[in-house]
């Protein structure tokens, strides 16, 4: 899923949209996930891991959306 994001600069390159994906989970403790950063142009730009644990993964609960919010908080982002 293509989560568009307040276009923006990373590296020098236009972006606008991130996607979260193979998300591993050490249950009751952490998860971690990898980050796309895509580009006006549809083209990777960077990718990054991402890491919850403490209180960010205990804050997860059951709504898949708070990966996405913290994600963009994470990453400096907003959704567009």
């Amino acid at each position: 899923m293509d989560i568009m994001v307040k276009q923006t600069q990373i590296f020098g390159l236009d972006i606008n949209s991130i996607q979260i994906s193979d998300i591993v989970i050490n249950l009751n403790k952490s998860a971690h996930f990898v980050v796309a950063i895509y580009g006006t142009d549809g083209d990777l730009v960077h990718s990054r891991s991402i890491a919850l644990d403490g209180d960010e993964y205990d804050s997860w609960g059951d709504d898949d959306n708070y990966i996405v919010e913290i994600t963009l908080k994470k990453l400096g982002l907003e959704k567009a």
